[in-house]
């Protein structure tokens, strides 16, 4: 049976277990520790020795450990390079750390989306090789019947295909275009390339030639009416009209909406008024006795007293109460208005006219602060105000980082986003210490880091050589000057005393 023995007065407390080292052989079986005891640890899978600090500790007089700092750091793994259209966070390389890899708008990853640096062989390494990403691909659009479209290679991200309906004989009925003419390569949640919409289709459509009586058409007179084709109508004096003015002749060979009625007025009704830049709530052709109607003015337009909205009731003899009209302010010219880092994705066009819309969207790395739909309501005005772009705060703003002795030689910009590369080079006799192409991973962050460039060692040891050989001449002429000289000096007494002892 073992026995635990607590530690006797005086002495150190076991030693707590160490998360980057562990007590070596010699100290592992100690189970008393009296002042002045030394064990010694070495450092666990994954670490290694911190350079000029001693693996042990010494129980001191008051019964505490001398513990050091720490003795024993994470490996590092080596940076596993940059990923074309895709992008990192490579600030931790350390033993343990994971990197977790995303590729750019239309672009898929093909291998681990993680990686870890694992213990492998004595040391660390990656427990997988470097991910790529792939441009999004699409399968081939679907043909359709009696259409055709240009044929490609491969379909991508991005790309698109535009149909065409076949031409027919002279004397037959042309085909029409179903649908939208032009559909993209996109893709879905799971990265996968899907199509933008069905494709059209390409049919004889062919509407009968519409009349409504008590009316006539004002415009499409032409027959035959093929799809899309419009008629507008107009009842005769002493009617109204129920039902839509404008129909138009779609893919089923009907007429939508329907075709109207013309109905006839009597004594106990109102015509609808004619409001310009208003509208009606709600809109007929015709108002019973003692019916309200409101009347709504478009914006950037009100009433003499400054509202936007009033009420009318029909009255005897067909009349309007207190009919009023909207007025509008000058217009003035509308232009698009300009989004730093965005743009307008719809309703775009040269001027604008008070209730036209437009749709903005910001570029990737930016977010829309406002509305992205907003209408024009005169004099270069907006509602709600033209909303903006800006970057993202999980990117932050990227700027061009300064090497001493250096430059950026490609990939430079005013502003980064994430996933952008730089390249550097150094200026002649220095070498780059670093990676020479980083990548932007958002904060103003690059990985891997920023390289500097240093002395090269060629340059050093030419200097080191010259300044050996300008040690050197000063020593020998230092000694040709001085030690030299008084060699001549010593020999001079001596011959004299030599003849003198000759005589």
């Amino acid at each position: 049976m073992c026995c635990f023995f607590p530690p006797l007065p005086g002495s150190c407390p076991k030693p707590e277990r160490q998360q980057n080292a562990e007590l070596d052989e010699s100290s592992r079986d100690l189970q008393d520790f009296p002042p002045g005891t030394k064990i010694s640890f070495t450092c666990r899978p994954g670490y290694i020795r911190v350079p000029g600090k001693p693996l042990t500790w010494t129980c001191g007089s008051n019964s505490q450990w001398s513990q050091t700092s720490v003795f024993c750091t994470a490996r590092k793994c080596k940076y596993p390079g940059p990923l074309e259209n895709g992008y990192f966070d490579a600030r931790d390389l350390t033993f343990g750390s994971k990197l977790t890899f995303r590729c750019n708008e239309g672009y898929r990853l093909i291998g681990k989306e993680e990686i870890s640096c694992d213990i492998k062989n004595g040391g660390v390494d990656w427990s997988g090789t470097l991910p790529y990403c792939e441009i999004i691909p699409c399968e081939p659009p679907p043909k359709i019947a009696n259409g055709e479209y240009e044929e490609r290679g491969s379909y991508v991200y991005q790309s698109s295909v535009t149909y065409r309906c076949l031409d027919v004989p002279k004397d037959s009925d042309p085909f029409s275009l179903i649908g939208s003419d032009t559909i993209y390569c996109t893709s879905d949640a799971h990265s996968n390339g899907v199509w933008s919409g069905p494709p059209p289709e390409c049919r004889v459509v062919k509407c009968e030639d519409p009349r409504v009586e008590n009316g006539r058409k004002m415009s499409g007179f032409g027959l035959p009416y093929r799809y899309k084709d419009s008629v507008v109508f107009e009842c005769n004096q002493g009617y109204f009209m129920v039902g839509a003015q404008v129909i138009t002749c779609e893919a089923n060979n009907i007429w939508v909406p329907p075709q109207p009625t013309c109905e006839k007025l009597t004594p106990e009704m109102c015509l609808a008024p004619k409001i310009p830049n208003g509208a009606l709530i709600p809109a007929k052709g015709a108002y019973a006795k003692g019916e309200a109607v409101q009347i709504r003015c478009n914006a950037g337009c009100s009433f003499p007293d400054g509202s936007a909205e009033v009420t009318v009731t029909c009255q005897e003899q067909s009349s309007w109460s207190a009919l009023q009209h909207c007025s509008c302010e000058s217009e003035g010219s509308g232009s698009t208005p300009v989004i730093s880092h965005g743009r307008v994705t719809e309703g775009e066009k040269p001027s604008y006219s008070v209730g036209d819309f437009i749709t903005i969207e910001c570029y990737p790395g930016y977010t829309l602060h406002g509305e992205a739909r907003i209408q024009y309501i005169g004099n270069n005005q907006w509602v709600p105000a033209v909303p903006t772009c800006q970057l993202s705060e999980s990117e932050g703003s990227g700027s061009t980082p300064v090497i001493s002795y250096g430059r950026v030689i490609d990939g430079q910009k005013p502003s980064y986003s994430v996933g952008d590369f730089i390249t550097f080079e150094c200026y002649p006799g220095y070498t780059l210490n670093g990676e020479a192409r980083i990548q932007y991973i958002g904060n103003n962050q690059w990985v891997p880091a920023v390289p500097t460039c240093q002395l090269s060692g060629y340059i050093i040891a030419i200097i080191c050589v010259i300044v050996i050989a300008v040690v050197l001449l000063a020593a020998f002429w230092i000694y040709k000057k001085f030690f030299s000289q008084n060699g001549k000096r010593d020999s001079t007494p001596s011959s004299a005393e030599y003849k003198m002892c000759k005589a």
